[in-house]
């Protein structure tokens, strides 16, 4: 998923996702670069498949868990 430079004036939730790399994918399940989010729920069914990358993102309120 590429949510590269998204910005959500609102909630942003993955809770109870599962997060799985496409097949023949470059491997990143998630890709929020840069992303702005005012209340962003990542908390996930299960640990992802592969990479989460968040670097430069911004979030107000941040709910996470053991598997994320």
């Amino acid at each position: 998923m590429r949510l590269r430079g998204v910005r959500v004036s609102n909630n942003l939730t993955f809770e109870g996702a599962v997060l799985n790399a496409a097949p023949g994918g470059d491997g990143t399940v998630l890709a929020g670069l840069l992303m702005q989010v005012a209340d962003f729920d990542f908390t996930l069914a299960r640990p992802p498949s592969s990479t989460v990358d968040v670097r430069g993102a911004q979030e107000s309120y941040l709910h996470d868990n053991e598997h994320s």
